[in-house]
């Protein structure tokens, strides 16, 4: 399912981090809900439409016209909206989770600098 998500993710030219908090949104409701077979790609577009709506920019936040593609067109928009509702209760809207992502790309910049060097050349290059 994870990797399902990705290859969404990829082709909705979704950011790593939208993935990440898409995934820990996906994990958690998970934990506190029983779900079958063919809503579990329903819940899982649905997280992918959350995290983009806290992490990317308005111009690619995805439509769930589009996530519904990926289904073959097999859920109804209002389940769409439906799930959005549930799941923004479960978290009491509180979807703002902190990833290792997240972490990730506030320290790197901190934490390397141009001059450091690996096998006598730059670790990044700007």
């Amino acid at each position: 399912l994870v990797d399902w998500s990705c290859e969404v993710a990829d082709q909705l030219n979704l950011t790593t981090q939208t993935v990440h908090l898409a995934v820990k949104l996906l994990d958690h409701f998970m934990d506190g809900h029983d779900i079958e077979d063919p809503q579990l790609y329903l819940v899982c577009l649905g997280s992918l439409l959350l995290a983009a709506k806290i992490e990317e920019k308005d111009g690619n936040v995805p439509r769930c016209s589009q996530l519904n593609i990926f289904v073959k067109n097999f859920f109804p928009l209002s389940d769409f909206f439906s799930l959005e509702l549930v799941m923004l209760n479960y978290f009491h809207w509180n979807i703002c989770l902190p990833t290792p992502c997240y972490f990730t790309s506030l320290l790197i910049p901190h934490s390397i600098l141009p001059t450091d060097h690996h096998n006598s050349g730059p670790i990044l290059s700007f």
